[in-house]
């Protein structure tokens, strides 16, 4: 269980750290 909620918590920064990225990159076009 402990290790189930450490994956989620690590994809969900992982996924945040991709949509900053993102969202950065985008930003930069513009």
């Amino acid at each position: 269980m402990v290790a189930a909620a450490v994956v989620v918590a690590a994809a969900a920064v992982v996924a945040a750290a991709a949509a900053a990225i993102i969202d950065v990159s985008f930003n930069i076009e513009q």
